[in-house]
């Protein structure tokens, strides 16, 4: 039998991974994430993903906890059976932990060898480019410390500040767009009629999730989550709150 060709052809779409589906599910229901959720443990110094009980999380919409909307999880489904792909992103989540030049080189190397100029790893460039950030930031605090850096907001007072740029409450209702800041004494948030502040001695776990920094409570029930607009701006964050919480400065 003869196959058809041209417009008759019939349409064959990408098979959606099962757990892609499921966890979208999960995403979009507001239930579910309050029953648990589970983020990734960067900069830490544990390997092991954390299991955080969360009550009062409030989801946004559309697509639930800060907007992920189902679109994405198609797009980030499109090289997910690249099994050289999946490698690069748990090696670079490895050296997300104990960031060095030699590192960026190295994935440099391989994602160039993946295609320089393919659209397909954006994504991936993205986060290679936060990698390269967090480890000269590294490099710098290994041999001086951290370093002020000069901020007008009234909000930070007389503490010293270590970090800030732009971020958002992808939780909150309203989703307001602001300033996220890291002084020795707590995070703070500021944007529109929104604000928030939450000291480093109430903080039980400091995680990043993609571009999200996630402050865990003491209490191990409440939780707060700053959305930052680059992997950069995200892992120099995670990396400042590290710091700033270990030396306790």
């Amino acid at each position: 039998m003869s196959q058809p060709d041209g417009d008759d052809a019939p349409v064959v779409y990408p098979k959606l991974n099962l757990l892609s589906i499921q966890v979208a599910r999960l995403w979009k229901c507001p239930q579910n994430l309050r029953r648990a959720a589970a983020l990734d443990t960067v900069n830490d110094g544990d390997p092991n993903p954390a299991s955080v009980s969360v009550r009062g999380f409030r989801t946004a919409e559309p697509g639930g906890c800060g907007g992920m909307r189902w679109l994405g999880w198609v797009k980030r489904g499109a090289n997910g059976g690249d099994p050289r792909v999946e490698q690069w992103r748990k090696d670079w989540g490895a050296a997300c932990a104990a960031p060095s030049r030699e590192q960026v080189e190295a994935l440099r190397s391989r994602l160039n060898d993946l295609g320089p100029d393919d659209d397909r790893y954006e994504i991936e460039r993205e986060m290679l480019d936060g990698l390269d950030a967090v480890a000269e930031l590294a490099a710098t605090v290994s041999a001086h410390g951290l370093s002020p850096i000069p901020t007008g907001h009234r909000a930070v007072g007389h503490d010293r500040c270590f970090f800030s740029a732009p971020a958002s409450l992808p939780d909150d209702p309203a989703q307001p767009s602001g300033t996220f800041l890291l002084t020795e004494a707590r995070a703070v948030f500021v944007g529109g009629s929104r604000s928030l502040a939450v000291p480093w001695h109430s903080v039980a776990r400091c995680l990043r999730q993609e571009r999200d920094l996630v402050l865990v409570r003491a209490n191990q029930q409440d939780l707060h989550r700053l959305r930052c607009n680059s992997f950069a701006d995200a892992l120099r964050a995670a990396f400042v709150a590290r710091e700033v919480t270990r030396r306790r400065l």
